[in-house]
């Protein structure tokens, strides 16, 4: 048995990126790169991403799980249904085992998931305000005492991050 550290990312698959990007950045999330028929997008935290979209077909296509070290996934990559252990062609880089469940579905686990670095909240989300002078001033008010974050940015997937 290992140990799985958090959820990696989720994996769906579209028909159109462009409509999926929209919705992406509606739900608070941020594209990190578009490559080929790929999209992924991350949320606040420093992982490079949280969500991939590939096109195809609508739907759901699988989850990927972050494992605790390398010695796990390397364990991980020794029981039936396994794949070797691969090189993560994408945003942050890593290595990974892929497995598919009874349903058809991928099942990855991942280890050393690059990092952007540092948190991110969306600067460049700033409402605009139409109004009296009096009404821009409480409307800015309220918004600088909730925070840009209330926007609805998102975190990440896990609930156990450390912040």
């Amino acid at each position: 048995m290992i140990k799985v550290k958090d959820i990696a990312f989720v994996r769906f698959s579209a028909p159109d990126l462009e409509q999926m990007e929209r919705f992406l950045r509606d739900f608070g999330l941020m594209v990190t790169a578009r490559e080929n028929d790929v999209i992924y997008a991350r949320g606040t935290d420093p992982s490079p991403y949280l969500h991939v979209t590939e096109r195809g077909e609508h739907g759901f296509r699988g989850v990927a799980f972050e494992a605790a070290s390398a010695e796990d996934l390397d364990a991980v990559a020794r029981l039936e249904g396994a794949s070797a252990v691969e090189k993560i062609d994408a945003p942050g880089g890593g290595r990974c085992v892929r497995f598919t469940d009874p349903d058809g579905y991928a099942v990855e686990v991942a280890h050393v998931l690059g990092s952007l670095g540092r948190e991110f909240s969306r600067p460049e989300v700033m409402p605009v305000i139409a109004g009296s002078p009096k009404e821009t001033a409480d409307a800015l008010a309220e918004i600088l005492l909730r925070g840009l974050e209330a926007s609805g940015s998102a975190r990440c997937l896990g609930h156990d991050r450390e912040k």
